[in-house]
């Protein structure tokens, strides 16, 4: 009988090997008349492209092909980064020093939910969302609308389910914003710069860059003020809780929330609006007693708008008429974020594209607008800042601004250009047209309940600065530019600048090998390698001409064609298991060869048990303990501290619920040794670990899980604590 099952668990991996994650009923039978080859001919990465974007065909050139390039950059910000954390999104393309956890920035967030959420893979928006809702990202770095993002994406997909999943985790986020919440205002304050626009009119008002006495940081950041941008926010982020908290059927928490939205959005109408400028303005809280608003219309008095605030026209038209006016915000490559008439106007410079109240001749105008400014050298582009009246990016650093990733296009392009009218097809057949701003269409009955996404072990987001933390990555010659971490750390984009990969540019060998050593044996099927290739640029690295992959045993498989230029090719093989991959490259001729990415796809770990070697560490490390059995080869978590953080991802839970959690550890010591334990980033207690004498024992503790992805982090310890598994019953 054994023989027999492992004959058939042999075939089944051998024809259906784990790889790169794919888009959901990918292999269906799909509506497709439109050209899915030229439009994206330019781009590098064309796989991801053509399984996950909506294509479209509009007759403005200009604004089509932005739409493209926006997409191409969208995949340059997706960024794996652990197994059971999944995908995030940066706001540049390389790691940023005020950056928080993988590289994330909330400031973007809202803008990049908005634009991946049109992608046809959902887990790319799902894992993204958690970063935030359960996981490490931080949501008060800057001003956001995570929460109202994650509702509209719903609206996308149609998955309520996994919206009301996140919903305790909503109203946690939200409250986290009490400390900036004045309730004799009514309104949230903070500083311009942390509202994502440094040197914005509230910092020049308190701090003339013209005056020598000025505090220069205080220019820059502006002081504490009511925004109608921060306060728009807010409404919609309530909004977003209570209408999802409708859904799941939790009438306490939508009734709370929902008159939240109401009292913030008529604090603004009281405080913010001001009747003479006709305008929502700026009010600094500082040194103000009487509120008086700021005169001055800035663009950020737009976004109300953007949030279904003050949407009568007698709101709405004479902010439209600002947009078309060239003393208001009207410029070659409008609008300005502050209008030219102010004083200031000439020392604040910069644009971005409202979403106000317009006809739709109107909106078309602006989009062609934006389309022209996002351009250099001829081709669409993005960098940080550009000028309002010439054709220049004002902020655009080599190697760090490219493809700069915190405004929205596509989504732009979609519910405003496209959505003024829709027709639908379902296999082939045209089932709906109609002009009405939204429809109830009955679909046929395909959706399939999806099956759990991959995840891929070859991941270390930390590794190019923590070389000693797993996967290792090693390779046989490296060039002095490159790094054998590049080619794991997440990031995936085939640019020449910005670079992220690894080569043996230059090498004296033939033929030269990337290696991943896991922390324990793990069973794989597949490797995936983002090839780079550079010979069209004039460069010197080229497909390879032959590929082994090794594993721990030997040879696993030699390819030698089919490589694919700039794009993951992913090269599957019966079951192995190994704690190492290595992928040995041969020359073409006189050329060499590079990796933008190694990935290795497995499926997701879904308890009960969980390794601690498999976890993201800080201020711990991965050990040898010849006494452990958990894992072939006595790997275990070691060298804490009183700071060390062991966290757990992809925790999977069916329902929400207590839970008992499991830890197996080790103590040498003679002292009793607690370790708080944090479920979803909130503490729900603490764990004892007793001396043991060298064995491994288990101690246990009640925990709230919430229904999916948990995040579970472990807090402190000793040196002579060892972890070797989590368990959840």
């Amino acid at each position: 009988m054994s023989f027999f099952s492992d004959l058939f668990s042999f075939l089944f991996a051998l024809l259906n090997p784990t790889s790169t994650p794919l888009p959901q009923d990918i292999d269906s039978i799909s509506t497709s008349f439109l050209d899915h080859d030229s439009p994206i001919s330019r781009f590098w990465g064309q796989t991801f492209l053509k399984e996950n974007i909506p294509f479209i065909d509009i007759p403005d050139l200009n604004i089509q092909s932005v739409y493209y390039y926006r997409w191409s950059s969208i995949q340059r910000h997706l960024r794996y980064t652990t197994a059971g954390s999944g995908y995030i999104l940066t706001e540049f393309c390389q790691p940023v020093g005020y950056a928080q956890a993988f590289n994330t920035i909330d400031a973007a967030a809202g803008h990049q939910i908005d634009e991946a959420r049109w992608l046809r893979s959902n887990f790319y928006t799902d894992d993204y969302i958690q970063i935030y809702t359960r996981g490490p990202g931080n949501s008060t770095q800057y001003t956001h609308w995570i929460l109202d993002a994650l509702f509209r994406r719903s609206q996308v997909n149609g998955d309520s389910q996994f919206a009301a999943d996140q919903l305790s985790d909503m109203v946690r986020l939200f409250e986290e914003w009490a400390y900036t919440f004045d309730p004799t205002v009514g309104l949230y304050y903070f500083t311009p710069n942390f509202d994502a626009q440094e040197f914005s009119l509230p910092g020049f008002v308190v701090a003339p860059p013209s005056d020598p006495s000025s505090n220069h940081q205080l220019t820059l950041d502006g002081p504490n003020t009511y925004r109608p941008s921060h306060n728009a926010y807010m409404v919609a982020n309530a909004f977003a809780i209570s209408t999802i908290a409708t859904q799941a059927g939790n009438a306490d928490i939508a009734s709370q929330y929902s008159q939240v939205s109401n009292d913030i959005a008529a604090a603004m109408y009281t405080h913010l609006w001001d009747p003479l400028q006709q305008f929502f303005v700026d009010v600094i809280r500082d040194n103000n007693p009487n509120l008086t608003r700021l005169s001055g219309r800035e663009e950020v008095g737009l976004y109300p708008f953007c949030f279904g605030i003050g949407l009568d026209p007698s709101y709405t038209n004479p902010a439209a008429q600002s947009l078309f006016d060239t003393q208001g915000f009207m410029t070659t490559y409008a609008p300005t974020t502050l209008e030219v008439r102010n004083h200031t106007y000439s020392e604040i410079l910069g644009c971005d594209i409202p979403d106000s109240s317009l006809t739709a001749e109107q909106y078309v105008q602006y989009l062609s607008i934006y389309a022209s400014t996002q351009q250099k050298d001829g081709q669409p582009y993005v960098a940080e800042s550009h000028s309002p009246v010439e054709n220049a990016w004002t902020a655009d650093s080599t190697n760090h601004s490219e493809h700069y990733d915190h405004s929205t296009n596509n989504d732009d392009v979609i519910t405003g250009l496209l959505g003024s009218g829709l027709t639908v097809f379902a296999d082939g057949t045209q089932i709906y047209q109609g002009t009405s701003p939204s429809a109830t269409i009955g679909l046929p009955a395909t959706y399939s309940i999806p099956e759990a996404t991959p995840i891929n072990i070859a991941a270390n987001p930390i590794g190019i600065n923590a070389p000693d933390s797993y996967p290792l990555a090693s390779a046989t010659y490296t060039y002095s530019t490159d790094d054998p971490y590049k080619a794991i750390d997440g990031y995936l984009f085939y640019d020449a600048v910005p670079d992220n990969r690894w080569t043996n540019y230059q090498s004296p060998s033939p033929n030269d090998t990337l290696i991943v050593t896991f922390p324990r044996l793990r069973k794989a099927s597949s490797v995936t390698l983002a090839l780079y290739y550079d010979i069209s640029r004039n460069g010197s690295v080229d497909l390879p001409s032959r590929i082994e992959i090794y594993g721990s045993s030997g040879l696993i498989s030699t390819i030698s064609s089919g490589f694919l230029a700039n794009d993951k090719n992913t090269f599957s093989f019966p079951e192995v298991e190994t704690d190492v991959i290595a992928v040995n490259l041969f020359n073409n001729g006189n050329f060499y060869v590079g990796i933008c990415e190694l990935e290795v796809w497995t499926d997701p770990v879904t308890g009960p048990e969980y390794f601690a070697v498999d976890t993201f560490l800080t201020d711990a490390k991965v050990v040898n303990d010849v006494t452990s059995t958990a894992t072939s080869n006595g790997a275990v978590v070691g060298g804490l501290s009183a700071e060390s953080l062991v966290a757990f991802s992809g925790v999977q839970s069916d329902d929400v619920g207590t839970k008992v959690l499991g830890l197996c550890y080790s103590n040498n010591g003679t002292d009793t040794v607690s370790i708080d334990v944090r479920i979803n980033q909130v503490r729900q207690g603490s764990l004892s670990l007793g001396p043991t004498g060298g064995s491994y024992e288990s101690v246990t503790l009640n925990v709230e899980l919430s229904r999916g992805s948990n995040f579970v982090t472990l807090v402190g310890g000793s040196n002579g604590i060892l972890l070797e598994t989590l368990n959840i019953s």
